[in-house]
């Protein structure tokens, strides 16, 4: 039954993802896609009275933590990363709370009907070591997640990563927030915050639209993201192959790549597919090694090379 679902879940992604603008760099897109919701026989009793309540309990706890603190730098944290989601479109003011209470209290997913479900979910602080954004405003979809399916998990295991790491063997590294603000819900109803910039003010609510890392179908999503992103690429590869493709509608680093040399078609082996390249890279032991971000793409990243002793491939 498990696989059968997982299949239905990568159905369900190639027919209903979509690319859409990415309102931080022009030309750029963003993948938009429908979380794995459980079957309905499966998913649990749910009370949205209680959990809206305890949304809002929460809520202003953290407020009166943020401003009674003497550490100033976790408030401005907080109000910076509200400002940053907000700026790059994670955060979407959706209403005021006390007009959509009653709806929150009342919402129940419906088989079907998805889509219209509306749900607050608590949000929080995490501190970590990074001295371009130190706080970092989280989400706590623990009791909404019952009503999704983790699906199939396409990233290794950390103790085979780190098993691999002893062996000095190369393993893959990147920032997965960054790449989860490369997706986006479109079920962002189900996944709202409470904000407001002082206490005296009404409170908020907010739709989160990007992918959530506590969700449990973001992992998933984000693999399949990921593919689709390698078969996009073949799919230009082979236009540029066939000198059909018409560079002006491509996204401008990889365009330039395309035309300059660095991802000529003709520097590539013929049977070259990224596709192929991150699915062996998220089910098996291949491994991708990527220096720069995307947006590097047209100076010295993606660079196609192979160990003669097994043919593995790597991205350099």
């Amino acid at each position: 039954m498990e696989q059968e679902m997982n299949q239905s879940y990568e159905k369900n992604f190639k027919e209903t993802h979509t690319l859409v603008d990415n309102t931080e760099e022009a030309g750029a897109k963003r993948f938009s896609v429908i979380p794995h919701w459980k079957p309905v026989e499966l998913r649990p009793d749910y009370s949205p009275v209680s959990s809206t309540k305890e949304t809002l309990r929460r809520y202003l706890a953290l407020e009166r933590k943020i401003n009674m603190t003497k550490n100033k730098k976790l408030k401005q944290g907080y109000e910076a990363s509200i400002r940053k989601n907000i700026a790059s479109g994670m955060l979407v003011k959706y209403g005021r709370f006390e007009d959509l209470k009653e709806t929150f209290m009342n919402a129940y997913p419906i088989e079907g009907q998805e889509e219209k479900f509306v749900a607050l979910a608590p949000s929080h602080l995490v501190v970590q070591d990074k001295d371009s954004h130190p706080i970092r405003l989280t989400v706590d979809y623990t009791t909404l997640n019952n009503f999704f399916s983790k699906a199939s998990n396409m990233l290794n295991s950390i103790e085979s990563k780190v098993l691999e790491m002893r062996a000095h063997k190369f393993v893959i590294g990147m920032d997965i927030s960054k790449q989860y603000h490369m997706i986006m819900s479109q079920h962002a109803h189900s996944q709202c915050i409470l904000h407001r910039d002082h206490p005296n003010q009404p409170l908020d609510v907010y739709l989160h639209c990007g992918l959530i890392m506590g969700h449990i179908s973001s992992s998933s999503l984000a693999g399949l993201c990921m593919i689709q992103t390698g078969r996009n690429f073949d799919d230009l590869l082979q236009k540029a192959r066939n000198q059909t493709i018409d560079h002006k509608e491509v996204y401008a680093p990889l365009s330039y790549a395309l035309k300059e040399g660095i991802l000529k078609p003709s520097t590539l082996p013929t049977n070259f597919s990224l596709e192929k390249l991150i699915r062996n890279s998220l089910y098996a032991d291949n491994l991708i090694i990527c220096k720069d971000s995307p947006s590097e793409l047209g100076k010295d990243c993606l660079l196609y090379t192979s160990d003669a002793a097994d043919d593995t491939p790597c991205v350099d």
